[in-house]
């Protein structure tokens, strides 16, 4: 119970800050980097990557220590590609969280004031509710709806992800603009493609 409870936090940390770093994104990309070629973090510890269609905000990478963070955006006009706003936010080794053996526990602290707090990037009420939850692929696939106005013009609704890639904890949310917000299919199906664009850079 006190490991889970320490890695919940550590969780916490992470989900926490992919949701503060998806605010911050500019209405256009100054700089991209190519989507059709991963880009190497850590050291080449992992891989970034993302669907077809959207591209990495070069301006957007961070590193900081053994972590990293970073926002993605649609790169292709036209509308097989939703618009949308894709932050990745990559733990530190060991980190990573066995999401099918963990799944219960997970859903359960995410529903707690402490969970949707982490999951609102607030400091003390939460301002978030958790829509639904389920796994799928070794990844918990989270639906959310904030209360409070968002920031960067982003959509109330959004979608995230939590798997563990090569012993790392990494979180994935996806959300819409305003003016050009995601359907809860638009929403759900690219989630699912970053994820799998993720796991696939990694044995390529």
């Amino acid at each position: 119970m006190f490991i889970w409870i320490n890695r919940a936090n550590q969780l916490s940390s992470f989900v926490a800050a992919g949701l503060f770093l998806s605010a911050c994104l500019p209405s256009g990309f100054d700089q991209i980097y190519d989507a059709q070629k991963p880009y190497v973090v850590l050291g080449g510890a992992l891989r970034i990557a993302v669907p077809q269609g959207y591209c990495l905000d070069r301006g957007s990478l961070v590193t900081n220590g053994d972590t990293f963070v970073a926002l993605a955006g649609r790169c292709v006009e036209g509308t097989v590609y939703p618009a949308a706003v894709i932050s990745i936010a990559v733990g530190p080794q060991g980190t990573a969280v066995d999401v099918a053996e963990n799944v219960d526990e997970l859903i359960s602290y995410f529903e707690t004031q402490n969970g949707l707090a982490a999951l609102s990037a607030a400091e003390n009420t939460p301002s978030i509710t958790l829509i639904s939850a389920q796994v799928e692929k070794q990844a918990l696939l989270l639906h959310l709806k904030k209360h409070s106005a968002t920031k960067g013009g982003l959509q109330s609704d959004t979608w995230r992800a939590i798997v563990g890639l090569s012993g790392r904890l990494i979180t994935i949310s996806i959300s819409g603009r305003d003016g050009d917000a995601l359907t809860q299919a638009q929403g759900a199906a690219l989630l699912k493609k970053v994820i799998s664009a993720m796991a696939q850079s990694q044995t390529a």
